[in-house]
Parts: structure tokens; C-alpha cells; sequence
């Protein structure tokens, strides 16, 4: 369906261009979240983790605990929020579709887009919160935790054929009327 609307270049040009936003939206999230683990490793002294004794005479790693947590709050919370996002953020973009392009796909890609944006940032913060678990506890599980987050992001990275097909999901489930049922009108 949507690969009959972009059947010229200029359209297929003006698609590339709104997933390349992404992407480079997308990677400069995670692009953040590795920085800071390399700054968060440094900071803490590298080969800081606790092992098993010092960790039993440290006590509870409290922050590494509520930092797992959040992060998993976060991403069920991220799913939840991102889904019931109906309409795009924002319209704008620095390239005006071709006439060419319908305006509910414009729409639809809008709203990948936002959505995108949230959950790739939802993910972010837990990946932040805990790193700053590791600065302050030093322990290994904060690490893990962000990794697990990293894959996330890596794994629904806005690729081309991800997002045509998202698209085109999208609009079949538009022309069933929202409710999974066939519009009969």
C-alpha cells in the first residue's frame, strides 16, 4: 500500500528523508547512553565493581535495585504511553511531501515519528538513572541493566522496511475503523 505512493523518486527521496530523521534522532539517544556509560565507567574507576565481601560490608545496593526497577517501569510504561499516542506530535519538517504522497501516510510517518521519539527516550532515561546507580554503587547489575536497554533500542531502530511496514499496518488498521472490525461505510 505504501509502496504504491512512493512509486516516483521524489517521494521515495522525501521517505528516505523522514526515516534518515530518525535514525539520526534514534542513534543520537543511544549515541548519549554510550557516552555516558564510557564517562560513568571512568568516573567510577573502571575496575570499581564490587565484589561479593565488599559488597556484603557496603550493605544493600539500594539505588541498583530501584535503578533495575525503574528501568523496567519505564519500559512497560514507555510501551503503554507510546500506544495510546493517536495523533503525531508535530507535523513539521524541514521537507514538504510531494503532492504525490497522501496525507494519512504523511500522518502515519509523523506518528512513528513521535512515538519513536518517546520510547527511544523512556529507554534513555533508565539507561541514565542507572549508570548514575553504577557511579554512586559500583556495582555490575546497573550495566547489565543498560545494555539490556541498549539492545532494546537497537532492536526497534527506524529502518526503512520497519517503518514502511509499521505504515502500512497502520493505515489497514485505520481502514478497519480503529477496532479491528471492517468499515462498512
Amino acid at each position: 500500500m505504501i509502496e504504491d505512493h512512493l512509486s516516483d523518486d521524489e517521494s521515495r527521496q522525501w521517505f528516505g528523508g523522514v526515516v534518515a530523521t530518525m535514525q539520526i534522532i534514534a542513534g543520537g539517544l543511544m549515541a548519549g547512553v554510550i557516552s555516558f556509560a564510557a564517562i560513568a565507567f571512568v568516573v567510577a574507576g573502571g575496575e570499581k565493581a564490587n565484589d561479593d565481601a565488599q559488597a556484603a560490608e557496603d550493605g544493600v545496593p539500594v539505588l541498583t535495585i530501584v535503578g533495575a526497577g525503574f528501568a523496567i517501569l519505564l519500559a512497560i510504561s514507555a510501551a503503554v504511553v507510546t500506544a495510546q499516542i493517536k495523533k503525531p506530535v508535530t507535523t513539521e519538517s524541514s521537507q514538504t511531501p510531494p503532492q504525490t504522497v497522501p496525507e494519512n501516510i504523511v500522518q502515519a510517518l509523523f506518528l512513528y515519528q513521535s512515538r519513536m521519539i518517546i520510547w527511544f527516550a523512556m529507554l534513555e532515561g533508565g539507561a541514565f538513572f542507572n549508570l548514575i546507580a553504577y557511579i554512586v554503587e559500583g556495582q555490575w547489575v546497573s550495566y547489565v541493566v543498560v545494555a539490556v536497554l541498549l539492545m532494546t533500542m537497537a532492536a526497534t531502530f527506524p529502518s526503512r522496511a520497519a517503518v514502511a511496514t509499521w505504515v502500512r499496518q497502520r493505515l489497514e488498521l485505520e481502514a478497519t475503523n480503529d477496532d479491528g472490525f471492517p468499515s462498512f461505510n
